[in-house]
């Protein structure tokens, strides 16, 4: 499994022929962190989208005081605005609420150490809690637990490096209906493995209880409104219901991976799929996330209710980016070759490529739709930074329109993540 630790043109969308689409507001963030998840594309029709956009480096290689921030944009995209930015903390990973009255996010305060007095062996503790706020700002309160985050330092060759021990690990997950926020927290203690706590928050009232503790560290898939599933170590789901907060309910599931698929539990993800009670699964063959690259790529359908697979897709290309499934099709980006390929994904034939510019780098995409009802792919890059592309799923003939890029950000900010206002 990929583990996954926005921007504006000073131009008008006329300036460049861009084709109508709705009018956005974008919010941007710097964050340690992104993970990509596979979501029901979002109508943006007015409605604004949040970025991400992260910090420099402490200069001992310690990911401390990179004072991480959120911004928002606002339509023609030409002047984005801090949101949320200090010098004793860090924001990171906005989402927004399913209705998109409202922001949640992390606030971390990391304890500073000057240079004169950064030395080996020293614990530099912190707190990271999750927020909540209206888009303008207001109504900002925490929700939740504070979290541990801290590192130890260390002597690597000439310098002096951090190891960190706890903190909040990814984005936070509302439930559909927005009343229930999940989140992770990633913690080791002195030579053991990894762990990560997943805990869920009641968003009315803070109130929030710790769900289970595992090795894996996997995306939890939120089924339904009061119904969660956690895929864990060694083939099993971790399945949450509950009638509130109070009232929790965990059964573990155990599941037989496809025919032929031999995997860790490191190499797949799931992500809901359309059909009741059934997920898409992504499994990555012939190497590593690390080294070397998969060579294969295969989806799998998985029922829930009769524990059968039915294989939807093979990719054979070096490649480990994890594909989207966006209505029935499935768009998977070639970081060999630079293009975004479309396949059906009934029948997991190419049906169309979108070529991009030499030497870009994806960081991530997401699926979103005009107020026409058209299907637009939401694309950000790191190479060339700070630049967000939207694409025409239905043309793909279409040229892609970058909607912002090289945006009059802070020099030592770099864009991270971006996600559009339902």
């Amino acid at each position: 499994m990929a583990r996954k630790f926005t921007i504006i043109l000073k131009i008008t969308r006329e300036s460049i022929l861009m084709p109508k689409i709705p009018r956005c507001v974008i919010l941007f963030t710097l964050s340690l962190l992104t993970l990509v998840s596979c979501s029901a594309p979002k109508k943006t029709s007015d409605h604004a989208v949040v970025l991400g956009l992260v910090g420099d480096q402490h200069p001992n290689l310690c990911e401390i005081a990179k004072r991480d921030e959120i911004w928002l944009a606002k339509p023609p995209y030409n002047n984005p605005q801090p949101l949320l930015a200090a010098a004793d903390k860090d924001y990171r990973y906005p989402t927004w609420s399913p209705d998109g009255q409202w922001l949640a996010y992390i606030e971390a305060k990391t304890s500073l150490v000057s240079d004169t007095n950064f030395k080996p062996d020293m614990t530099i503790p912190g707190v990271d809690s999750v927020w909540v706020m209206r888009p303008d700002g207001s109504e900002k309160h925490r929700v939740g637990e504070n979290v541990p985050d801290g590192m130890v330092s260390f002597i690597m060759g000439m310098n002096i490096a951090c190891n960190p021990f706890s903190f909040i690990i990814f984005t936070p997950q509302w439930s559909p209906d927005g009343r229930y926020i999940l989140y992770v927290r990633a913690w080791s203690e002195e030579g053991s493995k990894w762990k990560h706590t997943y805990y869920l928050t009641e968003v009315s009232t803070g109130k929030t209880k710790n769900l289970l503790t595992q090795t894996a560290l996997n995306e939890a898939v939120w089924m339904s409104d009061q119904r969660i599933l956690i895929p864990g170590d060694d083939s099993v789901f971790q399945q949450v219901t509950f009638e509130s907060i109070d009232n929790i309910h965990t059964e573990t599931i155990p599941f037989t991976l496809p025919p032929g698929i031999k995997v860790d539990y490191d190499d797949y993800e799931f992500t809901k799929a359309s059909a009741d009670n059934t997920l898409y699964g992504f499994f990555a063959s012939g190497g590593t996330y690390t080294s070397p690259i998969p060579t294969e790529m295969t989806v799998w359908e998985y029922n829930l209710t009769t524990r059968a697979w039915v294989q939807r897709a093979d990719i054979k290309k070096e490649t480990w980016s994890r594909p989207q499934i966006i209505k029935d099709q499935m768009v998977q980006w070639d970081e060999k070759n630079y293009l975004i390929a479309l396949f059906d994904f009934q029948t997991g034939q190419q049906t169309g490529k979108i070529q991009l510019a030499a030497n870009t780098e994806k960081a991530e995409m997401k699926a979103i739709t005009d107020e026409t009802g058209k299907t637009l792919l939401a694309f950000r890059s790191y190479k060339p930074a700070h630049t967000i592309y939207l694409i025409n799923l239905q043309d793909t003939s279409a040229k892609p329109v970058i909607l912002f890029q090289n945006a009059p950000f802070p020099s030592t900010k770099v864009l991270s993540a971006f996600d559009f206002q339902p």
